[in-house]
C-alpha cells in the first residue's frame, strides 16, 4: 500500500467516523456533557475498528485533532439563545488553526500505512496474544476520554455561555493563541534539527534550551486556555471544567514524559546531562551541570 492510498484510507475512516459520531449526538435525548460523551465513543469505536482491520493502531493519531473541531461545529449548531456569538467564533478559530497546525505536522511525520508509532509497539510486545484489548482500552478509550472531558470546556464556550466578552476574554485569547505559537515553534525546531543532527546529537536549540518537552507545555497550555475560555462565557459553574486541563497536564507529566524520558536515556546516554541542565516541561533558565 502506498503512502496515498494510506492516507486515503486514514481520511476515509474519519469523514466515517465523523458522520457515526454526529448521527449518535442527534439520537441522544441527553444534556451537551454526555451526548458529546457517547458521540465521542461511537467515534473512537468507528476508529478502533478501522485500527484492527489495517493492523496498526496508528490510524487512531488523528483523533486529537479532528474531535475537538467537530464538537465546535455540532455546539455551535445548538448553542442556546443569548451565547456570544463572538467568543464562540473566536473559539472555533483557535481550535481550527490548532487542528490544522496539528494535522500538517502529521502528515509531515507519518511514516506511511506500514508506520506505527513506538509506544504502541512496545505495547504490543508487553501484551502479546492481548494486544488489541489493550489497544482499544490504553490506545484508543483512554486518549477519547481525556479529549471528552478536555472539550467540555467547549459547551459554555461555545453553546451556553451568555457571559459578555471581558478581560477573561483577552486572557483565554493570549493563553490559547499562545500555546499555539510554542507547539507550532517547538515542532518546527525540532523537525529542522532532526533533519541536520549528527548521530546522537540532542535538540537543546530554541525553545528547546529552556525546556525538554515544550510542544508538550504547548498542549497542555492549549487545553487550559479552552477552560479560561469556558470562565469567561459560563460564569462560576463553568469552574468544574477545570478537569479538562487538569486531566491533560497528568497524561503528559505521568505518562508521556517519562515514557519519552526512559526511551532519551536508552538511546543517549548524555540525555542524563540534559535532564540536570534544562526543565522538564515548563521553559525556565538553564541550570548550571
Amino acid at each position: 500500500m502506498t503512502r496515498a492510498t494510506g492516507f486515503s484510507l486514514v481520511t476515509l475512516t474519519y469523514v466515517i467516523a465523523c458522520a457515526v459520531a454526529l448521527w449518535v449526538a442527534e439520537s441522544l435525548p441527553y444534556d451537551r456533557v454526555w451526548t458529546l460523551g457517547l458521540a465521542s465513543l461511537a467515534m473512537t469505536l468507528v476508529c478502533f475498528t478501522a485500527s484492527f482491520l489495517a493492523r496498526n493502531s496508528s490510524y487512531f493519531d488523528a483523533y486529537w485533532m479532528v474531535a475537538p473541531p467537530v464538537t465546535c461545529a455540532w455546539l455551535w449548531w445548538h448553542h442556546e439563545p443569548g451565547t456570544s456569538s463572538v467568543r464562540a467564533g473566536i473559539v472555533s478559530l483557535l481550535v481550527g488553526i490548532w487542528a490544522v497546525r496539528l494535522t500538517i505536522n502529521w502528515i509531515r511525520t507519518w511514516g506511511g500505512p506500514g508506520h506505527e508509532d513506538w509506544r504502541y509497539v512496545e505495547i504490543q510486545k508487553k501484551t502479546g496474544r492481548l494486544y488489541w484489548l489493550a489497544s482499544l482500552v490504553a490506545i484508543h478509550l483512554f486518549p477519547a476520554l481525556l479529549v471528552w472531558i478536555g472539550s467540555i470546556s467547549l459547551i459554555p464556550a461555545i453553546a451556553t455561555g451568555t457571559q459578555p466578552l471581558g478581560v477573561i476574554d483577552v486572557v483565554a485569547i493570549l493563553v490559547t493563541g499562545g500555546a499555539i505559537a510554542i507547539e507550532a515553534i517547538a515542532d518546527e525546531q525540532l523537525r529542522r534539527f532532526a533533519r541536520t543532527k549528527k548521530s546522537g546529537a540532542i535538540m537543546e536549540e530554541g525553545l528547546w534550551a529552556y525546556s525538554r518537552h515544550p510542544n508538550y507545555f504547548g498542549e497542555i497550555s492549549f487545553w487550559l486556555g479552552l477552560f479560561v475560555f469556558a470562565i469567561a462565557g459560563g460564569g462560576v459553574d463553568a469552574w468544574r471544567c477545570v478537569a479538562g486541563p487538569v486531566a491533560m497536564a497528568a497524561l503528559f507529566v505521568f505518562g508521556t514524559i517519562p515514557m519519552m524520558e526512559t526511551r532519551s536515556l536508552e538511546r543517549r546516554p548524555a540525555y542524563a546531562d540534559v535532564q540536570k541542565r534544562v526543565s522538564m516541561l515548563v521553559p525556565l533558565p538553564r541550570r548550571k551541570g
